[in-house]
């Protein structure tokens, strides 16, 4: 009888040092892909992060610049999307035994997969914004427009129903994964991820168009991530948010 007490209390003991695993190594991650930016914006590489610089300034191959513009995406999103992820992973934890941690980093193999495709498709979509104001003399002289059309689109989509359904999504999933025991940790996912993006791109595109260079702008995007996921039903925030945007978007127009 002592022993069998003495091996159920050495399994909870095993158990609870994976299930801290489980919690701190995401923690970790992220807290280290904000230590990298801060890095790189110490040492003046964020350059690296700004699209005009791959693909014009920076005189790099096409498919390098892509290469490098992947790279530091996966850092970008690790560091603005993996907070508001986190409720996600920890519910991969069991609260006995191993293998939560290897859960987490499939989830996140197929998150950052996802992410990757969105991050390609930018970067095509961008490609094709510099050819047009390579070969169209309006645009070339008034390429502030661009700007002002990604925070007038930011500020329309969060203010649109898909978003709040995408981010309802989202927590949807938390309810799955606590009410059937998650099915697998790839396909949960991927189908939260897709949420994830619906919910989320158009903030990402704004990051993204503006170059990256910023870590105040990075840290602020991300902080509005974290509380609309986490806050989904209250669509005050949401609101006060494309209002902003929209602001910013008219202000950005009378400058033109």
């Amino acid at each position: 009888m002592e022993s069998e007490n003495e091996i159920s209390l050495s399994t909870g003991k095993v158990g609870g040092r994976w299930s801290r695993l489980g919690i701190l190594w995401p923690w970790t991650l992220a807290l280290v892909a904000w230590l990298a930016l801060f890095m790189a914006t110490l040492t003046n590489q964020l350059v690296l992060f700004d699209h005009d610089y791959l693909l014009n300034s920076g005189h790099l191959p096409w498919l390098l610049a892509l290469a490098v513009f992947l790279l530091m995406w996966q850092v970008m999103t690790l560091a603005m999307m993996l907070p508001s992820t986190l409720p996600t992973l920890f519910l991969l934890v069991p609260e006995r035994g191993r293998g939560g941690w290897k859960m987490q980093a499939i989830f996140l193999l197929v998150y950052a997969a996802v992410w990757t495709i969105f991050g390609v498709l930018a970067f095509l979509g961008d490609t094709c914004v510099h050819w047009l104001v390579n070969h169209w003399e309006w645009l070339y002289q008034h390429a502030e427009v661009i700007t002002l059309v990604l925070f007038a689109l930011a500020g329309g989509f969060q203010l649109c129903r898909f978003k709040r359904r995408c981010l309802l999504g989202c927590g949807a999933h938390l309810s799955l994964c606590k009410g059937s025991g998650l099915r697998t940790a790839g396909a949960l996912g991927w189908r939260y991820s897709w949420y994830c993006v619906g919910s989320c791109w158009a903030l990402m595109l704004v990051t993204f168009g503006l170059g990256g260079k910023n870590l105040l702008a990075m840290a602020l995007v991300a902080l509005v991530i974290l509380l609309e996921k986490g806050l989904p039903e209250v669509r005050i925030f949401r609101f006060v948010v494309g209002g902003a945007f929209l602001l910013l978007a008219l202000l950005w127009a009378a400058l033109l």
